[in-house]
């Protein structure tokens, strides 16, 4: 005989072992949900274990299924599949209909930096904010304010996404950054955090001269970062939720964004953030500072620079290096052209015996169909010559990689080791062209060891570019998962017949339907198969650079 102990509502006595909880609540007249009637079904019936977890059973496979789906921590549990054996406390998560409704129908977005359930995580938030902002927007017209602030946010987003960091919001004029949610290391955190604020500092100086030449303006700004503990989760309405971070971390963060106005400052970090980076970089001022809404001091320290002496601030890796390279060749206009180029480098070497066949004198890039690629080979042939030991095979690859994190879509990491052809593809080798129509195109996957899943997910390149002059999306510079959303419309116009019989497939239709619906499940997706269509030989990176 034990006693469960529901939190507000008192202990209950058991005279049994190895009843379910749901089991125990609804013999004792404990009100519970169990929407799916405790099958597993949905998660109304969860709780959140307070104490005596050693006397509960291991989680079922469905219930470990249920938890990934959600993103529960291992205090959750469903109620109808863990098992009694001992005293336990617990508290019923979903209390009234409300509650029901969400738990049965919101999942956890597809996104490896968070959950819909809050969690605490130890991280690193940057706010950054232009100074001067409200007169500027006074005296500028309404479009170049758009313009504007959408050319300072692409610049401030590519900082921030360069080192591993996460946009949690815009603020106006402002943006507010997470650093360290993959990892959950605060020294991680802090470095990623400041070298992305340092980049952006960067980046504004590039911003500044065009905006000093196109209108007479110059943005200055001030960076605040803050390290330590935060609440993590997606909040909002169920249809519009977004990950965000919660607590005094991050009020401190705004709060030493702000002080850099007192003090005349650009760039301002905490003590515990200068601890994790004092050896990396080039500091001014130590300050100790009031904060708004805050009692006692706070230790600030000015960041300058990084360091010329010390350890780099962050350890680039030879993708980085080459990144760094592309960014300054690759906007989001041109960006589905290099797309398209590392699309059809792949293809070829797939029918050709692995070895990329695209080079600037490639016999294919002849054909009238191709034309339109060959500026952009004769871009990245001026890349090579920085990277010489780097084949035009990995230089398609990667910008084809980077093409697709510039429109907005998933960062994908490839390594080195692709080798080219000592002569071009006959044109009789290409094994792809616009009028492919899907049986040929699902035949050639399977038969080269892609499956229904990959076709789809590649296909959804088409979100960018035009096909015979006609945008295959509303946006064709924005890369996201609307090429599947038209798809179940029935809007087709510009697309191909491979598109078009993607609907009548039985193994396809299902994944445009699964990518129109969660956009995270494409990226991810559409990453590991772009990953393993190019790529067949990886080597280590030192035997490249």
């Amino acid at each position: 005989m034990f006693n469960i102990q529901f939190e507000r509502l008192g202990p209950i006595q058991v005279d049994e072992q190895g009843k379910t909880l749901l089991e125990i609540s609804l013999d004792k007249g404990v009100p519970h949900y169990h929407a799916c009637g405790g099958h597993a079904r949905c998660s109304t019936c969860r709780v959140l274990v307070l104490s005596g977890e050693k006397n509960l059973s291991p989680p079922t496979d469905a219930e470990c299924e249920m938890a990934e789906r959600k993103g529960f921590g291992p205090s959750v549990r469903l109620a109808c599949q863990t098992r009694v054996s001992g005293p336990i406390t617990v508290r019923r998560l979903v209390l009234d209909d409300t509650d029901a409704e969400e738990a049965y129908s919101v999942d956890k977005p597809r996104c490896d930096l968070g959950s819909s359930s809050g969690r605490e995580t130890r991280l690193a938030v940057m706010f950054a904010d232009i100074r001067s902002f409200t007169p500027f927007s006074g005296r500028t017209l309404p479009y170049d304010l758009v313009h504007i602030l959408n050319r300072y946010f692409a610049a401030a987003g590519e900082a921030i996404r360069q080192h591993d960091g996460y946009i949690d919001k815009y603020l106006g004029d402002g943006i507010m950054a997470l650093f360290g949610l993959r990892t959950e290391d605060l020294q991680t955190g802090c470095r990623d955090a400041v070298a992305a604020g340092l980049s952006l500092l960067d980046r504004l100086e590039r911003l500044n001269h065009y905006l000093e030449e196109q209108f007479g303006e110059r943005f200055e700004i001030g960076i605040g970062i803050h390290a330590g503990v935060a609440v993590v989760g997606s909040i909002g309405h169920p249809k519009r939720r977004q990950l965000t971070a919660l607590g005094d971390v991050v009020n401190v963060a705004s709060r030493i964004e702000s002080a850099n106005k007192e003090f005349s400052s650009t760039f301002l970090v905490s003590d515990t953030v200068f601890s994790y980076v004092k050896d990396r970089v080039k500091n001014g001022r130590k300050i100790q500072a009031s904060l708004k809404g805050k009692q006692g001091t706070y230790d600030l320290h000015e960041i300058l620079g990084s360091s010329e002496t010390g350890p780099p601030l962050i350890t680039s890796t030879a993708q980085d290096r080459l990144r760094a390279v592309l960014e300054t060749h690759i906007s989001r206009i041109d960006a589905p052209s290099y797309l398209r180029l590392a699309f059809h480098d792949a293809w070829i070497r797939l029918a050709t015996g692995g070895k990329s066949c695209v080079t600037p004198f490639s016999q294919s890039l002849q054909r009238k169909e191709n034309l339109a690629l060959i500026p952009n080979m004769d871009i990245l042939a001026t890349v090579k010559d920085q990277f010489p030991r780097v084949s035009f095979g990995d230089l398609i690859a990667h910008a084809g990689a980077y093409a697709v994190e510039r429109c907005g879509g998933p960062r994908i990491d490839l390594q080195f080791g692709q080798v080219d052809r000592d002569g071009p593809a006959e044109d009789n080798d290409f094994p792809f062209y616009e009028g492919i129509s899907l049986p040929d195109a699902k035949s050639y996957f399977l038969a080269s060891g892609f499956l229904a899943r990959d076709l789809v997910a590649l296909s959804g390149a088409h979100t960018l570019g035009l096909a015979s002059g006609q945008p295959f999306t509303h946006d064709p510079f924005t890369f996201n998962n609307q090429y599947y959303c038209r798809l179940l419309a029935g809007d087709t116009r510009a697309f191909l017949p491979s598109d078009m019989g993607i609907l009548d497939d039985p193994d396809c239709v299902h994944w445009v339907e699964e990518y129109a619906r969660d956009e995270q499940l494409f990226f991810d997706d559409f990453a590991d198969s772009y990953r393993r269509l190019t790529q067949s030989n990886p080597q280590a990176e030192e035997a490249i650079f």
